[in-house]
């Protein structure tokens, strides 16, 4: 997009791997004419859009912000999803229309059915249910090389799980960190955000994936031998092992929490590599907001984002 009016084409929450077909050669000759390009994506694209342009990458007039990512799903979530709910289409994954003054709110899929649209609440979302579980994540997801501490992008944003805030914050708060002063001085310039400077501790104990993309779900023989699997077993049965359905769940459990054990190690050996260097604890442990006392957010100014 070139213009504010056009903001709300980006907007919405994105749960498929979106189509890169010929924006990296855009963004080239955007450069080569002068325009200052805000480029966003998955670790993975912005780490392919630098690949593309070579000695480019280094234009101080291409920044780029990545979003923390869970993992890819592959589009048989979405063919599996309509065909459950015999739609045609999905309009939102996360319907923010009628109001956002509470993001829990928003938790809700519409689409499209018998030319309605109808709303699944979270719980009920066959979608979601396959896309939390892993098993149709593309598998470089679950051993990602773009998960680490050191980020690729310019600029790293997430929902700041953790983080101890008011409860009239309904809107819920983000994680934006600088990874370098381009981006540092950036975001100090905006003029239409609140921040404030919280610790990378506070930061990873919320979001593994800062620092970690591998999940023992790879090992699934369902991930490992998809195509065996899809000619074996009835469609309803593999449908309900996708969607954790009891009782398969429990074997999916033994996936889960192995992961959250390791992700647990992982964690562990970071924070220890961290104390080894003093520059790096301090990076680690330094939670300064200044004495700012959590202002209540005003609603009704679209200029006030948290």
């Amino acid at each position: 997009i070139e213009q504010e009016k056009e903001i709300v084409l980006l907007t919405n929450s994105k749960y498929i791997q979106s189509d890169t077909q010929g924006i990296y050669k855009e963004v080239i000759e955007r450069l080569k004419t002068g325009y200052w390009i805000l480029f966003s994506g998955c670790p993975c694209q912005i780490a392919g859009l630098y690949g593309f342009l070579g000695k480019k990458r280094d234009s101080e007039r291409l920044i780029t912000i990545e979003v923390v990512c869970h993992g890819i799903a592959s589009y048989e979530a979405l063919d599996l999803h309509l065909k459950y709910y015999n739609s045609s289409r999905i309009y939102r994954f996360r319907d923010k229309r009628h109001g956002t003054q509470d993001w829990k709110q928003s938790q809700c899929t519409t689409i499209e059915q018998n030319g309605e649209e109808i709303k699944l609440k979270r719980k009920d979302d066959m979608f979601y249910a396959i896309y939390a579980g892993w098993m149709l994540d593309r598998k470089s997801c679950s051993n990602c090389q773009f998960a680490e501490i050191n980020r690729v992008a310019d600029i790293t944003i997430a929902d700041f799980w953790g983080l101890q805030v008011p409860d009239y914050y309904k809107q819920g708060v983000s994680l934006i960190i600088a990874n370098n002063n381009k981006a540092d001085t950036m975001i100090k310039a905006a003029d239409a955000i609140y921040t404030f400077k919280e610790s990378l501790r506070t930061a990873i104990n919320g979001n593994p994936h800062l620092f970690t993309g591998y999940k023992l779900i790879q090992f699934h023989p369902i991930v490992m031998w998809p195509d065996f699997f899809r000619k074996i077993l009835p469609k309803r049965i593999r449908f309900k092992i996708l969607t954790n359905r009891m009782p398969y769940k429990l074997f999916w459990a033994l996936y889960k929490l192995g992961t959250i054990y390791l992700v647990k190690y992982q964690k562990k050996q970071l924070i220890s590599k961290f104390q080894k260097d003093d520059n790096l604890l301090k990076l680690l442990n330094n939670a300064n907001r200044g004495g700012v006392k959590w202002p209540k957010p005003n609603y009704n100014n679209k200029k006030i984002y948290k």
